[in-house]
């Protein structure tokens, strides 16, 4: 093992258990960055799709429409099986 791995574990054993779930929030965060930015250079080069900007809101809440009946996504699932 590299010494900046067993100094990285040496380092997490003497976390408390409130760090660690911290510590460990943050490296996954670290790969879903790192895949987010490889799906998006893989997509980027593919004339139809367009995607927006870094810094883009994502999408606005939304109430449901109330109506009788089944609603269309359930109708699809069951309609796929």
């Amino acid at each position: 093992m590299s010494p900046t791995k067993e100094s990285l574990l040496q380092a997490v054993e003497s976390l408390s258990e409130e760090e660690a779930r911290r510590t460990l929030a943050y490296v996954q965060s670290l790969h879903a960055t790192e895949e987010r930015a490889r799906v998006r250079a893989r997509l980027a080069g593919h004339p139809a799709i367009h995607l927006p900007s870094d810094d883009a809101d994502g999408f606005r809440d939304f109430a449901p429409i109330q109506c009788k009946g089944i609603p269309a996504s359930e109708l699809l699932i069951r309609d796929r099986r």
